[in-house]
């Protein structure tokens, strides 16, 4: 293991490589595995400057992030809404945020009507563009379920589906923001289910 320290912006911070995992603490910054730099989180949310930006929130104000208000008023709301009324997920799912469940394993690649049949025979559906980027706003799963070559709920067009074509490789990744393609129905990719909470 290597320590290493640094001094950016003023902050002084610690960064531990182990294999090739590299991260950082106490930072007011964090580490991008995609790209190999450090990126800016100013007031310390967790969100860093450039999502903030992207997202409309100010960077410099802990408590106005990308999903502050929906994330409020899911709070105050709680288990109540009749929409949302369950409380658990299927077997083989697992919470993501307070209404979200997802497939706990990357599914095998298959072609996009043999993925949405799959998930359909497990009561749930390909998890869509709205699945994951609300699993990336209102939970800490974001780096477990990169979109990179996965296929992503929905035709779009005659024989195309999205697809992801970014790697979100940390929590609030500013990735989330622009993280579909398309491609082929044919193509074979891998993929995940996702439902309600029941």
């Amino acid at each position: 293991m290597k320590n290493i320290s640094l001094l950016i912006v003023g902050s002084l911070f610690s960064v531990s490589a182990l294999s090739n995992e590299v991260i950082a603490s106490n930072s007011g910054s964090i580490f991008d595995p995609e790209t190999s730099t450090y990126v800016l989180d100013s007031d310390l949310d967790s969100f860093p400057d450039k999502t903030e930006i992207i997202g409309g929130t100010n960077p410099l104000d802990g408590q106005d992030y990308p999903g502050a208000e929906e994330a409020l008023a899911l709070e105050t709301q709680g288990n109540d809404i009749n929409i949302f009324p369950g409380t658990s997920c299927r077997s083989g799912f697992r919470l993501a945020g307070a209404r979200l469940c997802i497939s706990t394993t990357t599914q095998n690649a298959t072609r996009y009507d043999t993925a949405q049949a799959r998930c359909r025979a497990k009561l749930s559906h390909v998890a869509s563009y709205e699945d994951l980027f609300y699993l990336y706003l209102y939970s800490s799963l974001d780096a477990s379920y990169n979109p990179n070559g996965k296929w992503i709920g929905n035709m779009i067009d005659d024989d195309d589906a999205f697809v992801g074509n970014r790697t979100i490789s940390y929590n609030n990744d500013p990735d989330i923001w622009n993280f579909e393609g398309h491609a082929n129905k044919s193509n074979s990719r891998a993929y995940w289910c996702a439902h309600d909470k029941l």
